[in-house]
């Protein structure tokens, strides 16, 4: 465990073997001071099980999964997320789109309109190069025509596999 900025001199480093990455100490607070490891280093990974969708428009869309801010040096990277299976009514389309922030990198959708129900499993994963410093990545969903739909995974044995989103290095 980190100690406390305050506790160690000015100058001090700390490595992370979880992120790898090195932090140095100004005696106040720790700062990211190298961004280490190689291509498919895990920068960061969250799980969640997920809900409804309720969003109707892209641009307010309900998030399903977000990572936790992750600090780039602004080399590529890879942002993926995995989603055992979505569910949507009757009526309406349900999408989904990749933010990085405020800003949507990509859109998929996993149905247009019809009257067919069902289920399906959502896989993706994105290169992405943003600009150096801290980045959070979001999987946003949204029904349009009606209807309503879901996100959903499991969080333990038994159940479906957990949502995620992983970000590493490319």
């Amino acid at each position: 465990m980190r100690p406390a900025a305050t506790v160690v001199g000015a100058g001090s480093l700390y490595a992370c073997s979880t992120h790898s990455l090195i932090y140095q100490s100004d005696g106040a607070t720790w700062t990211t001071w190298f961004v280490g490891g190689g291509a498919g280093t895990e920068l960061d990974y969250v799980e969640g099980v997920g809900g409804a969708v309720s969003a109707t428009a892209q641009a307010s869309g309900t998030t399903i999964i977000a990572s936790n801010a992750v600090v780039l040096d602004g080399s590529a990277i890879w942002v993926e997320v995995s989603i055992p299976y979505m569910e949507r009514s009757t009526t309406g389309s349900l999408n989904t789109s990749l933010w990085d922030g405020s800003t949507d990198v990509g859109i998929t959708e996993m149905w247009s309109q019809s009257t067919t129900t069902g289920r399906k499993s959502l896989y993706v994963k994105r290169k992405l190069t943003p600009s150096a410093g801290s980045h959070t990545f979001s999987l946003r969903g949204w029904i349009t025509g009606g209807g309503t739909g879901s996100a959903n995974g499991g969080s333990g044995p038994g159940s479906y596999m957990p949502i995620f989103i992983r970000v590493s290095k490319a």
